[in-house]
């Protein structure tokens, strides 16, 4: 006979709640009273599907919904920010679309072993100066 499992209405509720405001899963997991270990299971589980996992499908559903009820209302706020801030606005820009915004390169080599990797050069200062000016002003 299987062994109970340790994903009960009280801990799933202590889960999605968690994730709501925005933690990790390691963090959800250990507030929660179980092993991060075991949350990452129940995710698998509920990757896999099918009839005997349906418990988990269920739950990881919820659980994708809460994290991105957190990323959404992050947004939400940053926006608000980005009215009074122009520092904000360039961040967003840089991390939402790198390839216009960022001050780095991708730069690929080889080394030695025949491996590929990637380093990050800072390039270009200008843009950093030009909003430190604007907020300034």
């Amino acid at each position: 006979m299987a062994r109970p499992t340790k994903l009960t209405a009280r801990v799933e509720k202590m889960i999605l709640e968690g994730a709501r405001n925005g933690n990790y899963r390691a963090v959800l997991a250990r507030a929660a009273g179980v092993h991060p270990d075991t949350l990452a299971n129940w995710v698998a589980r509920g990757q896999e599907g099918g009839a005997s996992n349906a418990r988990y499908v269920r739950f990881l559903g919820a659980l994708t919904r809460a994290e991105a009820e957190a990323e959404t209302q992050a947004v939400a706020i940053l926006r608000k920010a980005m009215v009074t801030d122009p520092r904000i606005i360039t961040e967003f820009l840089r991390r939402r679309y790198p390839d216009r915004w960022s001050t780095t390169d991708r730069i690929a080599g080889k080394v030695t072993h025949e491996h590929t990797h990637e380093v990050s050069v800072k390039v270009d200062d200008e843009i950093e100066r030009f909003v430190e000016d604007l907020a300034a002003s």
